[in-house]
């Protein structure tokens, strides 16, 4: 279909072998790879189609609306491989998998079937030319440091680094082929790709891909098909911890949990480990170091936000959050700075937001935090998450915390929002838990005041059924603030 070096290819998919496939097929021709959220709108679709600028696009007919997809490729000049979940399994195991009838589609111009694509004879035709280290391997789109979608661009270098790396952590006993690892994290994310698609294949580990996450099949699939490891996000672990048959069913195949994606609630962690009586190892790391910078050691807890010391060849510096260049010493509060080979190259098409992210010659991540004398990271919040007060900063994962350890709170997010008297408030967004009541605000202040400073209590809580998410695990805050600017009922409170 013409990919060749320089050609950008988007991969629509969720967790099939189609994914894999076209992933490293795309690679051995000299393309790049473009991952899209086969879950995301079409708005959010069309400005990454645009903006990625690939050729082709790999899509399923299984995922929500195929015939918008076919379209929106068509409407912008792009070409569509239509993949089946039928290309793999027999129809009672299709019908078994999704919930609804899929129509029949036809080929229009520029428009092939995977399967179709694949039926030749078998023969490899090596490549045109080699891909160099500093090619682009992925174009992998993200918030990045100011919420704006854009796409990171993860080279072939930094995809090795990131093995290399894990390797060295590991101790050098990479020989997994024994192992055998449940697949849920959806691969077009950076954490699926790296820690499971990239790793599996290079060490031989076995993997047991899931179609999308559902606590009940994870559950039966961990026992019935023995399974070793498993990666996922605090999510994940709140479902399955939840579920009825957590307990009833047998986890002890499972060797290695790590957790990563979004801060993990300590008390969320602390049920898991008790009742399912393993440690969960959790890790820190942004689409833009290619999914690993800091690893933990042990599950020890090393102390409240602690996620560990920095992978090997790689470098963590604290500045300051006015000008960005100036180091701080241990236990100084700062913006977190990362170097090493697994760093990016760049934002796809954003020169000027590339000069503000690699100023000083180090990558700046938007996170606040700290390092201790021994070289431990701790993770306070994101700068653009942090809350001003009457000139007091509040970190707002830090209320979530306490929160979180209040005993009718399931989950808690807190936001700020405009105050006329202190420029901002904050606002606690909370999910009880099955069978609690709400407490009364007076209640919660009770609390609250014996473990949080004053200008942290949040102003006003609100109680919905469910936090909004996106497809990696990790809470909406700008959704959140959205639903809620009204400054009145702050000023009552």
């Amino acid at each position: 279909m013409g990919v060749e070096r320089g050609t950008h290819v988007g991969l629509h998919l969720e967790n099939t072998p189609h994914f894999i496939i076209c992933f490293f097929g795309v690679l051995y021709a000299g393309g790049t790879v473009v991952n899209f959220n086969p879950q995301a709108g079409s708005h959010e679709f069309v400005g990454q189609l645009v903006d990625s600028q690939v050729r082709l696009v790999v899509s399923g007919d299984w995922q929500g609306d195929f015939a918008t997809t076919k379209r929106l490729a068509a409407e912008n000049g792009v070409g569509l491989i239509g993949c089946s979940l039928s290309d793999f399994l027999p129809p009672a195991a299709v019908a078994g998998l999704i919930d609804r009838a899929l129509r029949e589609w036809s080929c229009g111009e520029a428009e092939q079937r995977f399967a179709d694509l694949i039926a030749n004879d078998g023969a490899l035709d090596a490549a045109a030319g080699g891909q160099s280290e500093s090619d682009v391997a992925v174009l992998q789109y993200t918030g990045g440091t100011t919420g704006e979608p854009k796409g990171a661009m993860l080279t072939h270098a930094n995809f090795f680094a990131v093995l290399y790396m894990l390797l060295l952590f590991t101790g050098g006993g990479f020989n997994e082929r024994q192992y055998k690892i449940l697949c849920v994290l959806p691969l077009w994310h950076v954490f699926g790709l790296t820690f499971i698609l990239l790793r599996s294949v290079m060490t031989g580990t076995e993997m047991v891909l899931h179609l999308r996450f559902d606590a009940g099949r994870v559950l039966s699939d961990i026992s019935r098909k023995k399974v070793t490891a498993f990666s996922g996000v605090p999510a994940m672990y709140a479902a399955l911890v939840n579920h009825s048959r957590f307990l009833t069913e047998d986890l002890t195949s499972v060797l290695s949990w790590t957790s990563g994606g979004a801060p993990f609630p300590a008390e969320l962690k602390a049920q898991f480990e008790q009742r399912a009586r393993v440690d969960i190892y959790e890790g820190y790391a942004l689409t833009e170091t290619a999914g690993i910078a800091v690893q933990a050691l042990t599950p020890d807890k090393l102390g409240t936000f602690c996620v560990g010391l920095p992978v090997p060849n790689t470098l963590v510096e604290i500045v300051d959050m006015e000008t960005g260049t100036r180091l701080l010493p241990p236990g100084e509060h700062g913006e977190i700075c990362i170097s090493g080979p697994q760093v990016m190259k760049g934002y796809w098409r954003r020169p000027d937001e590339n000069a503000a992210a690699f100023e000083g010659g180090r990558f700046h991540t938007g996170d606040v935090g700290f390092l201790d004398k021994k070289g431990f990271v701790t993770v306070l919040d994101r700068k653009k998450d942090m809350i001003l007060v009457g000139g007091h900063c509040i970190y707002p994962r830090n209320v979530e915390r306490v929160l979180n350890e209040h005993p009718a709170v399931e989950e808690a997010a807190v936001v700020g929002v405009p105050n006329p008297d202190f420029g901002e408030v904050a606002h606690a967004c909370l999910v009880l838990r099955p069978g609690h009541n709400p407490p009364t605000q007076r209640e919660f202040y009770a609390f609250l005041a014996e473990r949080l400073s004053t200008h942290e209590i949040p102003l006003k809580f609100q109680f919905l059924d469910a936090l909004p998410r996106t497809a990696a695990g990790k809470v909406k805050k700008r959704e959140l603030s959205a639903k809620d600017r009204d400054v009145t009922a702050g000023r009552a409170a």
